[in-house]
């Protein structure tokens, strides 16, 4: 019992580092939490490419100013339909001044389970997930969040609320197994997929990286 609890425990840390990525509300005011969180994750690594990741993604967030974080979550998640190109700029060798580089392709990632299962937003996919946090005694705060209960940043808070309610394990099991199939998969691993292909993004393009090895342990844990 003591070995499944710590289980649940190890993966409720890893909804929660994920989900202080995907939220605004949370991007910046979590520098030092996620700091603290790589040093737990870091130790045991899901293999031995996430050990480097965590190393370069805790390097960037320990010299970067929470703004930088922000940056990135707007560029790639907040940016109107209409901006396909963003010009980015370097710093030339001579003289410290700034040079463009080429436009390169910032089609925007979505965060939304409709918009990968109907192609649309705030769809019947909205629906089934309100089905499924009744079930919970979890609730959107819709004072500190704006989003929709189908938001994946929500929906692994969700998670991480169900996974460290250890009195209530065994009721959660099955709607554990639901959210994570019929929610956080769906859209996660295009998510991950897609962030994992941005080598124009520092912090995202490597917690692209790690979500993609955490999902698919979480699909075998989940099968």
């Amino acid at each position: 019992m003591q070995a499944a609890n710590a289980l649940y425990q190890a993966r409720a840390l890893y909804y929660d580092f994920f989900a202080g990525f995907f939220l605004y509300e949370l991007v910046g005011v979590r520098k030092d939490l996620f700091l603290e969180q790589i040093d737990i994750l870091a130790t045991s690594p899901i293999n031995e490419s996430d050990g480097e990741y965590f190393a370069m993604l805790r390097a960037y967030i320990a010299k970067s100013d929470s703004k930088e974080i922000l940056r990135e979550y707007t560029q790639t998640f907040n940016l109107p339909f209409s901006a396909q190109n963003l010009p980015t700029q370097e710093r030339s060798k001579q003289g410290g001044k700034k040079s463009k580089k080429p436009k390169i392709p910032n089609p925007q990632i979505f965060l939304y389970l409709s918009h990968y299962l109907e192609g649309c937003l705030n769809g019947e996919s909205l629906l089934r997930v309100r089905t499924l946090v009744k079930k919970t005694h979890f609730r959107l705060n819709t004072q500190e969040f704006k989003e929709s209960e189908e938001h994946f940043g929500f929906l692994l808070l969700l998670m991480r609320h169900l996974l460290q309610d250890l009195d209530k394990l065994a009721e959660n099991e099955q709607l554990t197994r639901e959210l994570f199939t019929q929610a956080i998969a769906p859209m996660g691993l295009a998510i991950a997929e897609a962030l994992a292909k941005r080598e124009d993004l520092v912090c995202y393009h490597l917690v692209g990286l790690l979500l993609g090895s955490f999902l698919a342990l979480e699909g075998h844990i989940n099968s």
